[in-house]
């Protein structure tokens, strides 16, 4: 009796050992190509106790921290020490660098097309993305909560081993975890070496920013976020739409042109120091049977009579006036060699006759521009410049885009999530993010001179909670209040 009275006690002892030897929050490094689901879905890889980075002077780098709660946590923050040197004095100060709790979206299906073994878990789940900006949050027991680390090395730093701190609290509970950072003798130069261009939307701007529309000068504020937000990316090619530029009719029918709007938005990129290329609007489009009818018509164009009416005026009118005076006014602000323009958007094999005409017609009256365009066809010899085919057609026609490069043609590609399938790189939500990371090696290993995608910030209504059918592909970025919010995918480009 003895005996089993003393076993009992020994196992009720081990019990409580066990239970106070169990931390409250437990903070684990993990890659930052690492969805962190907090519902602890899918494996964090090996079990380590430091996190270790490395990097160039001048790169911005990043990392990841999971936090596991073992009780319910409310009021969860959290704090990183400045990097400093090993050996020596020097330190990586406070303002380059920075945590964020990570945010999921809801994804109610997966991706189409994709080869199961190409998609981080099965839908409906919610899946990492987003930067948070709260400096708190709730972390219920058994689950867990990604913090995203973002250091910038100064282009100054000496190389060798930096070392810092994070440390997670949540009221009593506290853990933390060394940091360490190889800065390597190498400074990432600033000339950017490939055209990156995301396209974005004004007219997102007043929805999802709750903007006054005639509040111009908050909406140049928030225009030089965006601008700022795409530099410090590396993105260096910036879209403006033709329809910034106005028009008026004379009497005689002469076409006067305005170009103000369009250049002080086009000057918020300039001014950034990091863009290489305007990227225009487009000119023409599909017909009444849409993308796939055979037909490519130039667009019409809004013009104000002499009485300040507006009117509807065709292309073949508007073009052989406003296609000169373009060209003039780029010339005259410098910014000729640093245009493209754009014809129609995605011509393919069926409508490529007509695209191509659309084509001869802008370039009979402005031959200095060079043309741009996404495109799922080969057959547009004499008519582009600048070849952007979209990556599955890409590695299909692979040869006769060589052809066409070996022609002096310069060619880049781009990428639409839900249309591209089996195992090529995407940027949707539910994708392994490394897929992000190599896409610009397939510019290295191909050599094609840039790359081109079509959403920065084509948001649904509600992007967190009903990311819709193309699964955060239309969007790198979060609406928030006079700003913007990063997502793991943008962070990986």
């Amino acid at each position: 009796m003895k005996r089993a009275i003393c076993h009992s006690l020994l196992i009720l002892a081990a019990t409580f050992t066990l239970q106070a030897a169990s931390p409250a929050l437990e903070c684990l490094p993990t890659t930052d190509l690492r969805r962190v689901f907090e519902d602890g879905y899918g494996s964090l890889g090996p079990r380590h106790t430091v996190l270790r980075l490395s990097g160039l002077r001048g790169e911005t780098i990043s990392g990841q921290c999971v936090l596991a709660a073992h009780e319910d946590l409310k009021g969860v923050t959290c704090s990183l020490t400045p990097f400093r040197q090993v050996k020596g004095a020097v330190s990586i100060p406070a303002q380059d660098l920075q945590w964020n709790f990570v945010g999921s979206i809801f994804i109610q299906k997966n991706s189409p097309n994709r080869q199961k073994q190409t998609l981080t878990r099965p839908a409906p789940a919610w899946f990492p993305d987003y930067l948070s900006g709260n400096r708190q949050c709730s972390i219920t027991n058994r689950t867990r909560k990604a913090v995203y680390l973002t250091i910038k090395i100064p282009r100054t730093a000496p190389p060798g081993e930096y070392h810092a701190t994070f440390t997670a609290t949540a009221g009593n509970a506290s853990v933390s975890m060394p940091l360490f950072l190889h800065v390597y003798p190498l400074t990432l130069p600033k000339q950017r070496h490939l055209f990156v261009t995301e396209w974005f939307s004004t007219s997102e701007f007043a929805k999802h920013h709750q903007l006054d529309s005639s509040d111009e000068t908050a909406f140049y504020r928030l225009l030089k976020v965006y601008a700022r937000n795409m530099a410090s990316h590396r993105q260096n090619v910036f879209r403006l739409g033709l329809g910034l530029i106005g028009c008026r009719r004379s009497a005689e029918g002469k076409l006067h042109f305005d170009f103000s709007r369009f250049d002080k938005m086009a000057q918020v990129f300039w001014d950034t120091g990091q863009m290489d290329l305007l990227e225009t609007g487009f000119v023409a489009g599909f017909g009444k049977s849409g993308w796939s009818g055979s037909q490519v018509v130039l667009d019409h164009f809004s013009v104000r009579d002499a009485g300040g009416r507006r009117q509807s005026i065709s292309g073949e009118e508007f073009l052989p006036q406003f296609l000169p005076a373009f060209v003039n006014h780029l010339r005259a602000k410098g910014w000729l060699d640093k245009t493209v323009f754009h014809i129609s958007d995605e011509p393919s094999d069926h409508n490529v006759m007509a695209w191509r005409k659309a084509s001869e017609f802008v370039h009979r009256y402005a031959p200095e521009l060079r043309r741009i365009d996404a495109i799922e066809t080969p057959f547009c010899l004499g008519d582009l410049e600048v070849w952007v085919p979209k990556l599955d057609h890409l590695a299909t026609w692979h040869s006769a885009y060589e052809a066409a490069q070996r022609q002096g043609n310069e060619l880049w590609y781009y990428t639409v999530g839900i249309y591209q399938g089996g195992s090529l790189l995407n940027k949707t939500v539910d994708v392994p993010l490394i897929g992000t990371r190599l896409m610009p090696w397939l510019n290295y290993r191909y050599h094609l001179a840039g790359y081109l995608h079509w959403g920065f910030n084509a948001w649904t209504d509600d992007p967190i909670n009903a990311p819709g059918r193309h699964r955060g592909d239309g969007w790198l970025v979060y609406p928030k209040k006079d700003g913007l919010l990063d997502s793991l995918r943008w962070e990986q480009t």
